[in-house]
């Protein structure tokens, strides 16, 4: 006890003393069956005895004339044994003519079987909405109340309208948990039968919303909010200045002090006002205006709660102060005083505050980045803590503040993030597609777009698609299309740099793949490279390991457009080089038919000179093709093959004509 102030000492002793009488409320052999369930040391074990116990059950029910009290125990263990997934439906009916009993202890223990164990689908739903109805308009309270509670659970769209108008009148009981079990049925029966809930919508606006218990205010605030999620807003609209009148009540502290957190009176029905104020009120000017001042009192009134307790309260309402600000009509005083807090939350040194203030920023970014830029240095320092996840945060941040004059910063930070740390693999594939997204789209130059490329495939190749592999390459063939001249230069550093990158072993195949046809099209305009260089490093690069067919189909086009570019090559008396001859013959033995099929048409090609400037021309690249679906460029070929004896192509159907049926017997044939 010397742990705990004597009130809470009090309560302890209250709920041991309670659960040492649980063994009395029910008999010794249900209580040996929940102790062997609990000491069971195998699923089987417990199985084993779970189906007894149930095989037990169900003939006991099966005896007439059971006494109440003992019908109450056995649907405890009929409970008991559905929650331990065995079927126990043989005991429902049971249940169900448990909640007639005129007494209401077992009554309830009646409601409480039938709501765990049915669903508003149930055949036996129909026996039940008597009970309800006759139990909804009972004089004790306590009847009202566990009907009130079943009928949430167990009553489906089609009866709603049955028990509807007794609920309605529950709005209006003495008993405010009354009132409030009722707000909370009408709001799960809106989700079930939206057709009612402009029924309701009136009696929730002029009765709940305005009752005096702050519980029932409580309740009719969610079925607002469940109102504003699922059905319509637009009924809603007048509800505006009420909720902003209920709001400026609670933070004049008119409640009673049993609402009170800390000193901070009802915080959870204030954060409840908030977001139905974000629902009701986004995109609408109107109902914005309304909302305005409610906002900024409680904006300032929470920026006030800095008494001990009152911190996390504080630091809530401010929270969904700058969610609700963003989210109606854009206000420049609220968004200057959301900026504000949030940049209170990126000062502090505690790493959950400054993440929930990152998310506030992010927030208030998709309203107007330009209140962000006050906190970009406080931002940029969140990179710097050990926290990864407060790091990802960070990033995802950046990522939406992004434009072209800070582009640069944020993907350097991002690929900084991507080569430091450690982020998992989600992570990572997440962040380099994000940074690969910002450099195509606010690439200041493309010389930067093509370092920035190479470096996010050093990092993250393997996750790249080769859709971007493929925007790289249009990108350094096509240039700017503006001077040739410049277009060239940078085609002939791109092809230094890929050259570097092939020869490094822990460069990712999918730059490799990049890299052999860059330097396949332009190497032939870089002054300071030869053929023979390229024509050693690609095939070196190929004997180091195993490769996948792609990379050898990207391998085997450097080379043939190598040889074909070059002029000194090209006019020597052998148009393939000894050592690409060797590697051509190596890939003709591959196991791949694609790599065998590449390697012997290049060969072909590179023996003649018009095939060679045909099919392997310089800086074609970008040239549109028109293929001749037809194949007429073949006809004269295919005739001189037909005059020389060669048979006719013949389709699938000609090669396999269908199977002739056999013939039908003759019947009642006679012989003359």
């Amino acid at each position: 006890s010397k742990y705990f102030s004597p009130a809470l000492a009090r309560t302890a002793g209250s709920c041991t003393r309670k659960a040492k009488q649980l063994p009395a409320m029910a008999s010794a052999e249900f209580m040996e069956v929940v102790k062997a369930i609990g000491s069971s040391q195998s699923k089987m074990d417990e199985n084993a005895i779970v189906s007894k116990e149930r095989a037990k059950l169900e003939k006991l029910l099966s005896k007439p004339d059971i006494p109440p009290k003992v019908m109450k125990e056995y649907l405890m263990r009929l409970i008991f044994i559905e929650m331990l997934g065995k079927d126990a439906s043989f005991g429902h009916i049971h249940a169900v003519k448990m909640t007639q009993n005129s007494n209401v202890f077992l009554k309830k223990v009646g409601y409480l079987a039938v709501t765990l164990c049915l669903h508003d689908s149930h055949e036996l739903i129909l026996l039940l909405i008597n009970t309800l109805q006759r139990d909804l308009k009972h004089e004790n309270v306590l009847c009202v109340v566990a009907a009130l509670s079943s009928a949430s659970r167990l009553v489906g769209e089609d009866m709603v309208g049955a028990v509807l108008p007794m609920i309605m009148s529950l709005l209006s009981h003495n008993k405010d948990f009354v009132r409030k079990r009722a707000v909370m049925v009408l709001q799960a029966f809106i989700l079930k039968s939206p057709g009612i809930a402009f029924e309701v919508l009136p009696k929730i606006k002029t009765v709940s919303l305005c009752d005096k218990s702050p519980m029932v205010m409580a309740a009719a605030l969610c079925f607002v909010q469940t109102f504003a999620e699922n059905i319509e807003v637009g009924a809603l609209k007048n509800l505006v200045p009420a909720l902003t009148n209920v709001q400026r009540q609670v933070l004049q502290g008119r409640l009673p002090n049993d609402y009170a957190y800390h000193g901070v009176y009802a915080p959870w029905i204030q954060l409840r006002i908030l977001q139905c104020v974000a629902l009701i009120c986004a995109n609408d000017r109107e109902a914005s205006e309304n909302a305005y001042a409610s906002i900024y009192e409680t904006m300032k009134h929470a920026a006030s709660l800095n008494k001990p307790g009152q911190h996390s309260m504080s630091c809530a309402l401010k929270i969904e102060c700058v969610r609700t600000a963003a989210a109606i009509y854009p206000n420049e005083k609220l968004l200057q005083e959301a900026s504000k807090i949030t940049g209170e939350f990126m000062k502090t040194s505690i790493p959950n505050l400054k993440y929930v203030g990152l998310g506030s920023l992010e927030i208030i970014a998709a309203v107007d980045s330009k209140f962000v830029v006050a906190q970009q240095m406080a931002v940029v320092d969140c990179l710097k803590s050990s926290d990864d996840s407060l790091k990802r945060k960070t990033l995802e941040l950046l990522y939406k503040i992004a434009n072209a004059s800070n582009v640069d910063t944020v993907t350097s930070k991002m690929i900084e993030y991507l080569k430091t740390g450690s982020p998992e693999p989600h992570a990572r594939d997440l962040f380099v597609a994000k940074a690969a997204e910002l450099a195509e789209r606010y690439a200041p130059s493309n010389e930067w777009f093509i370092q920035t490329m190479n470096a996010i495939f050093l990092i993250g190749g393997d996750s790249m698609g080769s859709e971007k592999a493929h925007d790289l390459m249009r990108l350094i063939a096509e240039g700017t299309g503006e001077d040739e001249d410049q277009d060239n230069e940078l085609r002939a550093s791109a092809v230094v740099t890929y050259m570097e990158a092939l020869q490094d072993k822990q460069c990712p195949l999918s730059l490799k793949q990049i890299a052999l046809w860059v330097i396949g099209e332009y190497a032939h305009i870089t002054a300071d490279l030869d053929a023979w260089t390229v024509i050693n490093a690609v095939v070196d690069f190929v004997e180091e390991g195993t490769l996948d067919a792609m990379t050898l189909g990207y391998a085997i086009s450097c080379l043939g457009k190598v040889c074909a570019h070059d002029d000194d090559i090209a006019a020597g008396p052998d148009p393939i080089p000894p050592k690409v001859y060797e590697a051509l013959v190596q890939f003709s033995s591959s196991s791949s038919t694609d790599v065998q099929q590449r390697t012997y048409e290049l060969i072909a090609i590179l023996n003649s000179k018009d095939s060679r400037d045909i099919f392997l021309p310089r800086d074609a690249s970008c040239e549109d093709l028109d293929p001749d679906p037809s194949l007429a460029f073949m006809d004269s070929y295919v005739k001189e093959a037909l005059s020389n004896g060669a048979k006719p192509y013949m389709t699938h159907e000609e090669r396999h004509p269908p199977a002739k049926a056999p013939a039908p017997p003759i019947e009642n044939f006679e012989e003359s």
